[in-house]
């Protein structure tokens, strides 16, 4: 049980920040990506669900 326990990351690591900061990256790519090339009316729908949140 020891192992498991020490092999568990802390929420202040580097990784933990590197991994969601490289997560954040390449979500808001797909999302530009995406509002560029998506149509008139589905672009519309995404970008009044994200002014909700």
């Amino acid at each position: 049980m020891g192992v498991v326990r020490d092999a568990m990351v802390n929420p202040h690591s580097l990784l933990v920040i590197t991994i969601n900061g490289a997560c954040f990256l390449v979500n808001t790519v797909y999302l530009l990506l995406f509002l560029i090339y998506s149509a008139r009316k589905q672009r519309i729908k995404v970008l009044l669900i994200l002014l909700a949140k």
